[in-house]
């Protein structure tokens, strides 16, 4: 079995140096260094590793013999309308940021200037003045250290490998921008390589049924996104959908087997996964991988999605402006007589914020970061390829009335909800789980943000309002929340209906049909988005002859049932186990041999993603219901 390495890289750079990687504009200045979240000046190393392909390429030409296929080192970019992404060749290397490692706490920063010379007047050109950020002295060397990490079957391999990339980077010879002019030369290289020790990060209970899952991440974060038509801007998701969670593992599983290509799918087919983990490759299309949400710093439960039922109202003194409506049959006025703001409405505000954060979320710094594609023969700029990135920091926005505090660190909070399994089955998928977990799984996202599994066993506290235990002693109400995007209705036949659509009759036939007609839908507060379009059209056979987008309704729904049988109450705590079916038109599209935990393969919004997860009966509903003294009251 593979194992992981990693090669600690020092790169000593001779100043001046300028690495702009994006980040807002500075008056005065044309170009600023490129900065981490910690406001520390930073080598990307997306940088680093374009021009360490770019020399081993030059010395692939060289050498042909000696050095490694670039394809398996750097992975292949993917062409426009190329081959099944699925199928992409991933890069075999991580490569980190690079940080100074001496470098003040309040650096003093100067420009430099540089300009164009007419050729014909021997004078400077009009509008060509540029002002760079100085930040390195001319002629000052600065040590840059960054780490190169990879999967070998052995030390020796390891070694062989660890020391083409060291004969890479020595080829190169400079680094940043403005290279052509005596920027950023670079003088030395040093490595040195080191195997990932292994550790545990969760307290395991062979007897749970729960795997926790702590993400502290030390990169910033690219979660989902796709660029939008006539737009070079891409969006950051703030949530990691399960499905990335999973796959991330997935691929972690093939990359320690040595399955290739490391997308390949973890089941008993993969015949190198099963003969390491057998159970994992038995169970693992039936692991049920939840969100992962950004709890606020300190905190140790997963938060609980904000309702849509929740309204702004006016406040009572020392109250905040927010009561419930889930459980009135009408609409009624606030205190000074005007109707309630539903969330489509809100403004941001401290009580807006406030709110949010009694609910237990976080919220993640966003930067931005431009990055453009090298055309291989000029070395110059590709058109039409540049790009803006909006990233996550792994860090809470600070207070406004404290904007200098210390950063403090979010994390993302997730679990593995195991299926149900003989007794002598789960010790031995706990086993493998923690095992797999504890050999190197520390890249996820869009550009493989590096993280770290942190044991908070079992959480602390209850999640904020925490869930009522018994839906039947609510009045025979049951009020469900959507904690996650979940999909109920195929929007395609219903597009293609010549009536009017009646959404009350919609989600009234979903929730009729998947309990056995032992609930009734009372009323609802939902919102709908379109997604995965593209996704269906590129990824999966069953929609590759059109365009076929979901239509998912949004984490935050709330769907109030009236309880009609003693099943209603069996059949909600089910879903609440293993989130909510697919409706029954979605899944009569998929092939009929298909096996229940395989409808991954033609929808990606299914419960073993994370998708479909509720919560039943929030104290919130009933604590701050609009028309109760108590309206308002969030504390």
């Amino acid at each position: 079995m593979n194992q992981q390495y990693e090669l600690t890289v020092r790169l000593t750079v001779k100043g001046p140096i300028i690495s702009s990687g994006g980040g807002n504009a500075t008056r005065g200045l044309n170009r600023i260094f490129s900065l981490n979240a910690l406001e520390q000046p930073v080598l990307r190393g997306s940088h680093v590793k374009g021009k360490l392909r770019e020399s081993m390429r030059e010395l692939s030409d060289i050498l042909p013999d000696k050095i490694y296929d670039l394809h398996t080192l750097f992975g292949k970019e993917q062409e426009e309308d190329g081959p099944d992404p699925r199928l992409q060749q991933k890069a075999a290397v991580k490569i980190s940021d690079f940080i100074p490692e001496e470098y003040p706490a309040n650096p003093s920063i100067g420009r430099n200037t540089r300009v164009s010379i007419d050729r014909k007047t021997g004078t400077s050109r009009e509008q060509h003045l540029q002002m760079l950020e100085k930040r390195f002295e001319s002629g000052s060397s600065t040590t840059w250290t960054g780490t190169i990490s990879f999967f070998s079957p052995d030390h020796e391999a390891a070694r062989e490998l660890g020391n083409q990339l060291e004969i890479g980077l020595k080829w190169i010879t400079a680094l940043g921008g403005t290279k052509g002019t005596g920027y950023g030369r670079l003088e030395k290289v040093s490595t040195e390589l080191s195997p990932h020790t292994p550790f545990s990060a969760v307290s395991l209970d062979g007897e749970g049924s729960v795997y926790p899952l702590c993400f502290e991440f030390i990169d910033d974060l690219m979660i989902g996104g796709q660029k939008k038509p006539n737009s070079n801007f891409v969006e950051s998701e703030k949530i990691i959908p399960g499905s990335v969670i999973k796959g991330s593992l997935a691929r972690l599983l093939n990359m320690l087997c040595g399955t290739n290509p490391s997308t390949e799918p973890i089941s008993q087919k993969n015949t190198a996964v099963d003969r390491e983990f057998p159970f994992l490759a038995k169970y693992y299309s039936r692991l049920r991988f939840l969100h992962a949400f950004p709890a606020l710093p300190g905190h140790t439960s997963r938060p609980v999605a904000l309702p849509y039922s929740a309204v702004q109202v006016e406040p009572s003194e020392n109250d905040l402006p927010f009561g419930d409506v889930a459980l009135l049959d009408e609409l009624v006025l606030d205190k000074k007589n005007r109707a309630p703001r539903f969330q489509i409405d809100w403004k941001e505000s401290n009580a807006t914020e406030t709110l949010r954060e009694s609910f237990g979320w976080g919220t993640p710094e966003i930067i931005n970061k431009t990055r453009t594609a090298i055309d291989e023969k000029t070395r110059t700029a590709k058109e039409e390829k540049l790009y803006t990135f909006q990233y996550l920091t792994p860090y809470q926005v600070p207070a406004h009335d404290d904007p200098d505090a210390d950063k403090l660190r979010i994390r993302w909070i997730s679990r593995i909800m195991l299926p149900e399994l003989e007794p002598t089955e789960r010790p031995k998928l706990l086993q493998e789980l923690n095992r797999a977990t504890s050999l190197g799984w520390r890249y996820m996202g869009k550009r493989d943000a590096m993280f770290r599994l942190v044991d908070i066993g079992k959480e602390a506290s209850d999640p904020p309002f925490a869930s009522r235990k018994s839906t039947l002693s609510q009045g025979g109400l049951a009020i469900v929340t959507l904690q996650t995007d979940t999909l109920m209705f195929d929007a395609k036949a219903l597009a293609e209906q010549n009536s009017r659509i009646d959404l009350n009759a919609v989600y009234e036939d979903y929730w009729d049909k998947i309990t056995g007609s032992s609930c009734k839908l009372l009323r609802f507060f939902a919102r709908q988005r379109m997604t995965g379009g593209y996704l269906a059209k590129k990824l999966y056979p069953l929609y590759s002859d059109c365009y076929y987008p979901y239509v998912l309704t949004e984490a935050g729904s709330v769907f109030v049932l009236e309880l009609q049988s003693p099943l209603a109450d069996e059949a909600l705590n089910r879903f609440v186990e293993n989130g909510l079916s697919l409706p029954s038109q979605i899944i009569a599209l998929f092939p009929e041999e298909e096996d229940h935990y395989e409808h991954w393969k033609n929808c990606p919004y299914v419960p073993e993603n994370g998708y479909g997860e509720i919560i039943v009966n929030l104290d919130w509903h009933w604590r701050n219901c609009l028309s109760s003294p108590a309206a308002g009251d969030a504390s």
